[in-house]
């Protein structure tokens, strides 16, 4: 009789917590479901053009307002980091069409990128944040640092 009582008391005490998770997941926002920020929407004689896009690949440069610090921040799960060698990571990484990410170069020296069919050049330790735009989803992006080809492969949702 108190094994009966005792898996009735645990199976209660295990509903509860499981439904405790099932609300907790289902409170928190897509990761990638936010708007651009407002310092990243405005552009500024000082940013780069932005273009609509064209093709099924088109990638667009936006502001590069933020410090590093706050750029660091804002986009902690929409970064690309570019090492010495013009390694990335991470590789293979996905994002929702219209996502802003931040491309970090954390080389001393100057970095030519191609994303997509757009080219740019990335300082040595700087970072530019871009926004992934394409009018067929879903993509995959390649992004080449310098010499080395196809350094990372993003797919485009």
């Amino acid at each position: 009789m108190q094994n009966n009582k005792n898996f009735w008391l645990y199976a209660g005490v295990g509903a509860v917590l499981v439904l405790i998770f099932i609300v907790w997941i289902t409170s928190k926002p897509a990761p990638f479901a936010e708007e651009v920020p407002e310092e990243v929407a405005e552009i500024t004689e000082e940013t780069s053009t932005v273009k609509k896009p064209t093709n099924s690949n088109t990638v667009v440069a936006v502001v590069k307002s933020p410090s590093y610090a706050e750029a660091l921040t804002m986009y902690a799960d929409r970064r690309i980091q570019l090492n010495e060698k013009c390694v990335s990571f991470p590789f293979n990484p996905t994002y929702n069409n219209g996502t802003s990410i931040m491309l970090d170069n954390r080389a001393g020296v100057d970095r030519a990128i191609t994303l997509g069919d757009e080219r740019f050049t990335l300082g040595a330790y700087d970072f530019k944040i871009v926004m992934l735009l394409t009018d067929a989803v879903p993509t995959n992006l390649m992004l080449s640092c310098d010499a080395q080809a196809n350094s990372a492969d993003i797919l485009l949702q």
